[in-house]
């Protein structure tokens, strides 16, 4: 009676589980080789599936056993005693779906518990679709940023050379052309005060042509960044534009070690800002703050002019364009803020080589 009713707990309990757990006995031939298996018990989640199958045997009703490998390792797992879990993707019979399934030895035969996993997987798999369109959209959007950056890059640097082209034809060009015509009214037999004069104005000519050729070149390239470094190009930016703005300066950190590349990007950004405060901003003080640490250089720039509207600045000014995407292109970021009584803040961030030791 004890031994009934713990058979009936057992079988209620293996009834009660979602899972499909089945028993099954050996087949052999006169080899005692293993040729099939028959089913010897099924639970009700494994009858709703195989229906009435006990003492049937399992390649009759299940051939696909074969193909996916799960008779041979039903076979190695009674021959060896190594109990056995794998996943599968069972497309057989009755069956379209992934299953997970272990197996243990039990007598001459073996035992399995088998999970319908195919929500689960679906799921993860939509999941990863799901990862990839995203890695998709991401990518062309990246893309798209790129051509626009390599679209303003172009325009900005056409627009340099337009205004370079305009400014030696229009200042060296007039200049030069002025001296030949200067030059050509001088004449042997000339009246020495006369000669004086066309001299002078000759001198004064030529000297305005070198500082034009200088300015040119001071843009193009800063000589005083090369020979002298960060600290003194931007102290000569001040210097030079400081008139309706004054201009404060400070630089902290190794910045003598910065890599000659980030010198320039660090030069030209605060040029362009300083020059944006000065036609944009209309503000009387204006404060420059550079420090420079192991992994990024940091610039903050703050004015007490009438504020900045970052759009509209843009579409006017292409050499602001031009930073904003230099500064992307360098990873670094760019954030700008009203600040707390009025004027703009402007906080750039420019990672560094994690290599550079400082």
């Amino acid at each position: 009676m004890e031994l009934h009713r713990d058979q009936d707990i057992l079988r209620n309990t293996i009834d009660s589980s979602l899972d499909m757990i089945q028993v099954f006995r050996a087949v052999r031939n006169d080899k005692d080789e293993i040729v099939d298996f028959i089913w010897i018990l099924n639970n009700k989640t494994s009858e709703k599936k195989f229906g009435d199958v006990i003492g049937k045997s399992l390649l009759t009703l299940n051939p696909g056993v074969v193909d996916t490998g799960i008779f041979e390792t039903f076979k190695k797992v009674v021959e060896t005693g190594q109990p056995d879990e794998s996943i599968r993707h069972y497309v057989h019979e009755q069956f379209n779906g992934w299953f997970q399934q272990s197996s243990v030895k039990q007598g001459d035969g073996v035992a399995t518990t088998t999970r319908d996993i195919t929500a689960y997987k679906k799921g993860i798999e939509m999941r990863i679709s799901a990862a990839r369109a995203a890695e998709r959209r991401i990518r062309k959007l990246e893309a798209e940023q790129q051509r626009e950056i390599f679209r303003v890059s172009l325009s900005t640097l056409e627009e340099e050379r337009r205004q370079i082209s305009e400014r030696l034809h229009n200042g060296i060009g007039q200049i030069l052309y002025g001296i030949k015509i200067s030059m050509s009214a001088l004449h042997y037999g000339l009246d020495e005060s006369v000669f004086k004069n066309a001299k002078s104005y000759t001198d004064k000519l030529l000297k305005d042509a070198i500082d034009e050729t200088r300015r040119i070149s001071h843009e193009l390239m800063p000589i005083n960044l090369e020979q002298f470094g960060l600290k003194s190009a931007i102290e000569e930016i001040c210097v030079e534009l400081s008139g309706s703005t004054t201009f404060k300066f400070n630089i902290k950190g190794p910045y003598k070690n910065i890599e000659n590349y980030l010198q320039l990007a660090v030069y030209r950004t605060v040029q362009e800002l300083m020059l944006n405060v000065i036609e944009h901003a209309h503000a009387t003080h204006c404060s420059i703050n550079v420090e420079v640490n192991r992994t990024e250089i940091l610039i903050a720039i703050s004015d007490d002019g009438r504020g900045i509207n970052i759009l509209q600045t843009q579409k006017a000014d292409l050499g602001l364009t031009s930073i904003l995407s230099n500064i992307k292109l360098l990873n670094g970021d760019v954030h700008i803020n009203a600040a707390p009584r009025g004027g703009a803040v402007v906080n750039i961030t420019i990672p560094r080589s994690e290599s550079i030791i400082v």
